[in-house]
């Protein structure tokens, strides 16, 4: 593939599996225009945020356990997506 985010050094999140908290961590010199989107297995939004800083705190604790998808993505295309795992 063509590496066409080259600002993008790195983006992680941890802990995975969690309980309550999921960090979002971006490493890149401009993080304008860039968004969250956690869903279920559905397909189904439950949770959508832009993000304004390098390290982003999600609060999970609403959610019912099971696993979810967690998207990062600008106006035109998407970054990356994970795998989030939430226990009770």
């Amino acid at each position: 593939g063509v590496d066409e985010f080259k600002d993008i050094t790195l983006i992680s999140v941890y802990p995975n599996p969690t309980d309550a908290y999921l960090n979002l961590t971006i490493e890149n010199q401009v993080i304008e225009s860039l968004y969250f989107m956690l869903s279920d297995i559905t397909g189904r939004q439950v949770l959508s945020q832009s993000i304004n800083q390098t390290n982003t705190l999600i609060d999970l604790k609403p959610l019912l356990a099971g696993t979810y998808l967690l998207t990062v993505y600008n106006q035109k295309q998407t970054f990356k997506s994970f795998s989030i795992i939430k226990n009770n």
